[in-house]
């Protein structure tokens, strides 16, 4: 959008300024319709959007993660909105389609990552292999992997808990 955005003062000044009337009114019809039509098409309410972030459910993973070092990998549900992606630190695995849409083999570390957040045999060497720290469970966690044992809540140390979920600390 921003390159054609570029272009119209120049396709105005240079192409449709010298037709007549109209040229210049079928010139704008062309140029415009379909982003006419686009734009009314969306403005119903059938429409909810994609959520971006839940502030208070941010603000709590903020505040509890604000004495981690931003270098610490957590382990956690890969998607586009998670608040620890949005507080600025790394996570084992970045959103599929995202990885997905420039090419990167993730298949392999997702399915190391589902083992872990199921907490797998093995879990806590797929945890050292990945250079986790830290788990982060949370509403996301539980949906994804509803089935998980989860060890890391009697083997890991609780490090901060509120209504957006829990963090445990893997460290020995």
């Amino acid at each position: 959008i921003w390159s054609y955005l570029v272009i119209l003062p120049f396709l105005w000044e240079q192409l449709i300024s010298k037709l007549p009337v109209a040229g210049k009114i079928a010139a704008c019809f062309v140029l415009f319709f379909s982003g006419g039509i686009s734009l009314f098409g969306g403005l119903d309410r059938t429409h909810e959007g994609h959520e971006i972030a839940n502030r208070p459910e941010l603000d709590g993973v903020a505040h509890a993660v604000r004495e981690i070092a931003a270098d610490q990998t957590f382990a956690a549900y890969p998607t586009y909105n998670h608040p620890l992606l949005l507080c600025g630190h790394p996570m084992v695995e970045g959103y599929a389609g995202h990885l997905m849409s420039h090419g990167i083999e993730y298949e392999p570390r997702l399915a190391k990552l589902t083992a872990l957040m199921n907490g797998e045999p093995g879990w806590r060497e797929l945890a050292e292999e990945m250079s986790v720290r830290y788990i982060f469970w949370g509403a996301r966690e539980e949906e994804h992997y509803a089935g998980s044992r989860a060890p890391w809540r009697d083997e890991g140390r609780l490090v901060a808990r509120g209504a957006w979920g829990e963090i445990y600390d893997l460290a020995k």
